[in-house]
């Protein structure tokens, strides 16, 4: 709620920014979008008997709702969402606590793939975790994050993940 206060505020808007607020993430949970590509390269892994998770800092409700609906559910595992959790990427703890719920404790088994180099990235750096910058717009990294790799689309995962 604070966003749209701050932003009615900004801009003299008349109205209430909680019930704003609340039209935004209940019409947010309505989406599940995916990107061009992601949905068979999901697919793919999960045929190859990789172990696919999401990892996401967002409201629990609305991440659980969007994966609900998205064609990659049967191939996503499980979801790790920060507000359950209580602690948020990029912090160690969040990793470790993802590690431990899956079992993995060889940390070179594992890959981050993520489009924010402060969180997902961040948080690989942090946590000692290969990780993959999904940037398709081939953004400069301006941050002091050091992706393992950076994609510009999904099907260039393929010959990193092998």
């Amino acid at each position: 709620p604070e966003r749209f206060r701050q932003l009615f505020a900004h801009y003299e808007l008349a109205g209430d920014p909680a019930a704003f607020n609340g039209s935004f993430v209940a019409l947010l949970a309505e989406g599940a979008q995916l990107t061009d590509g992601s949905a068979a390269l999901c697919r793919d892994l999960a045929e190859k008997g990789y172990a696919l998770y999401i990892i996401t800092n967002g409201v629990a409700t609305t991440q659980k709702s969007r994966l609900a609906a998205s064609e990659i559910r049967p191939y996503i595992r499980d979801m790790f969402i920060s507000e359950e959790i209580g602690c948020v990427k990029p912090y160690k703890a969040y990793f470790d606590h993802v590690l431990k719920a899956i079992s993995l404790t060889d940390r070179s088994r594992a890959l981050i793939i993520g489009d924010s180099l402060t969180a997902d990235i961040a948080g690989a750096n942090a946590a000692g975790i290969d990780s993959c910058w999904y940037n398709p717009g081939r953004a400069d990294n301006t941050t002091p994050a050091s992706p393992t790799y950076e994609s510009a689309g999904w099907s260039e995962l393929y010959p990193i993940i092998k």
